[in-house]
């Protein structure tokens, strides 16, 4: 998300909130905003409008400390 408005109209948002901004404003390449809505490149060129989103659930990744328990993990999930 390019516009540090919007991301921060995300802060807060509890899980079930209802967030209305401009698609065009926060994705302002055709490429990540034809991704996002799942269509072609092409077809966003006409899309300049608010959409509104309903907040499902919210998530948070940290980075694991670098010890035995990591490499344990990630070798039982590879082998």
């Amino acid at each position: 998300m390019k516009d540090e408005d919007i991301k921060k109209s995300f802060i807060g948002l509890k899980d079930t909130g209802t967030i209305s901004f401009n698609l065009r404003k926060a994705y302002p390449n055709d490429v990540e905003l034809a991704s996002i809505l799942h269509l072609k490149k092409e077809e966003t060129a006409s899309i300049n409008s608010d959409f509104q989103f309903t907040i499902e659930s919210i998530s948070r990744f940290e980075n694991a400390e670098l010890n035995q328990d990591l490499f344990d993990k990630y070798l039982a999930w590879v082998l």
